[in-house]
């Protein structure tokens, strides 16, 4: 149980290093547009757009990250084993009825 522990933990550590990276990224791309506008000031415009989007999607990516680590927590935290056998008594204990009227025309 604790080697199960630890390989949770060590999945968890994982998945923080594409938070890191994501970080590392936005500094370069903050520092690629000043160099860039210092280079050509007269584009400063059209380079702040391509900057914003591109800043953007690291953005959706961090939050990918951050919504994974989440749900890797929360199975951590509540030691929850996900398979197959647990979503099959969901679908299995309702029963669907359904009426069909005919309708004339």
């Amino acid at each position: 149980m604790v080697i199960i522990k630890s390989a949770k933990l060590a999945v968890f550590g994982m998945l923080m290093i594409p938070v890191a990276f994501a970080s590392l990224s936005v500094g370069i791309l903050f520092a690629s547009y000043n160099l860039a506008v210092s280079n050509n000031p007269d584009e400063a415009d059209n380079i702040y757009s391509q900057t914003l989007i591109f800043f953007a999607l690291i953005e959706t990516f961090v939050f990918v990250t951050i919504g994974t680590v989440v749900l890797a927590l929360v199975l951590i935290y509540y030691d929850i084993k996900l398979t197959a056998a647990t979503a099959i008594p969901i679908a299995t204990k309702t029963k669907v009825s359904i009426n069909a009227k005919k309708i004339r025309v």
